[in-house]
């Protein structure tokens, strides 16, 4: 009962005030210049101007959508050509003239412009709604995640080890060391008497021209050290002396 009467009171107190403001704004048309079948046309799209804004703005405000700054707009430019054609009704000048003249056309483009801008946020709500969610820092429906309740244990032992890090090991290949290569012969321990049959025969070690063998080529040829190759060849009377040809 309440509500209905304040719904009653407001809008006969809306209705009373309009007359009125239709009634200053006709005159005012009238005054400076205006045909008659102009006259009742201005303060119709006047006040229509701002009733169609503020429809607007509460057609965003119960979608959730965010509210277009085109109809804040035309809400403040129809309230103040309302209110300074009811305080200048009986001015006639050239300046009013001219406002008169110019809000048909002003009216028009804005308010056909914010009919477009309504039919574009109609037709792709989704975006609409990501702007405003994004100007007032609340995801937007259908964007975020989605939590679902966990009815029974086993459900939430399942989401638990879904959810649960994985820590996967990798198991190291275990290092392969190659068998080195068999050394040459040569290098194979063996007997004074028997690197002294190598040397005893020249098709194994090769003389030099006064027929003694240079250590270095008694190295090669056995295998072993400048020392014991010294030795070995000072036993076979093979080591060249320092006056040339074999110690013997």
């Amino acid at each position: 009962m309440l509500v209905a009467a304040s719904v009653i009171s407001v809008a006969g107190v809306a209705l009373i005030a309009g007359a009125i403001s239709f009634g200053h704004m006709h005159d005012w048309a009238a005054v400076n210049g205006e045909p008659a079948w102009r006259q009742p046309l201005f303060p119709l799209s006047v006040d229509g101007l701002v009733i169609a804004g503020s429809v607007v703005l509460l057609a965003d405000s119960l979608a959730g959508r965010r509210r277009d700054w085109l109809a804040y707009v035309l809400v403040t430019a129809g309230a103040a050509v309302s209110v300074a054609a009811n305080v200048l009704h009986g001015w006639h000048h050239p300046i009013a003239a001219t406002v008169i003249a110019a809000w048909p056309p002003l009216s028009l483009i804005g308010s056909y412009e914010l009919l477009m801008r309504l039919l574009h946020r109609l037709r792709h709500p989704q975006m609409a709604t990501k702007k405003a969610s994004k100007s007032s820092g609340t995801p937007a429906a259908g964007t975020g995640p989605v939590e679902v309740p966990d009815s029974t244990p086993a459900v939430a032992a399942a989401a638990a080890k879904v959810t649960a890090p994985v820590n996967v090991q990798l198991r190291k290949r275990p290092k392969t060391t190659r068998p080195r290569r068999a050394k040459t012969a040569a290098v194979i321990a063996r007997s004074d008497a028997d690197l002294l049959v190598i040397l005893a025969d020249p098709t194994l070690t090769p003389r030099d021209a006064d027929g003694s063998v240079s250590v270095r080529a008694a190295k090669t040829a056995l295998g072993i050290g400048a020392d014991r190759a010294r030795r070995l060849l000072a036993e076979a009377d093979l080591l060249r002396n320092p006056n040339g040809g074999p110690t013997s």
